[in-house]
């Protein structure tokens, strides 16, 4: 990962399907087109599973690289943590981490990505 990207990754709260579910595929390919429609380049995590019944499923784990402000996550962000109470995200920059629940910790990770350089 370079010093321009970050990773986030979708926390599923106690209860929620599996990563192979097609529910919460939905759920995180949703999250995805949301995140594309900022204008960031965003790469999935993808599992392939070659064997008889195989098949390719997102985990849950992005790999993007930030825009110039990062305040257009924050709905992708409140969405995904909106819908079911319980969720998190975990993003990821450099040796910087930060997990969000709420509203409030939202807060705390735009501002740490807009404090962090672009360049």
């Amino acid at each position: 990962m370079s010093a321009k990207q970050l990773t986030i990754t979708l926390i599923p709260a106690d209860g929620e399907p599996h990563y192979k579910e097609p529910e919460r595929q939905a759920t995180i390919k949703g999250f995805e087109a949301s995140i594309k429609k900022t204008g960031a380049k965003v790469a999935p995590e993808v599992l392939m599973q070659k064997a008889v019944g195989g098949g390719e499923w997102l985990t849950g784990l992005f790999i993007m690289d930030l825009v110039k402000e990062a305040a257009p996550y924050a709905t992708s962000f409140l969405v995904y943590l909106a819908a079911v109470k319980g969720r998190k995200i975990r993003v990821k920059k450099g040796e910087l981490e930060i997990e969000a629940g709420s509203a409030k910790e939202v807060e705390k990770i735009l501002s740490m990505l807009e404090k962090t350089p672009k360049d």
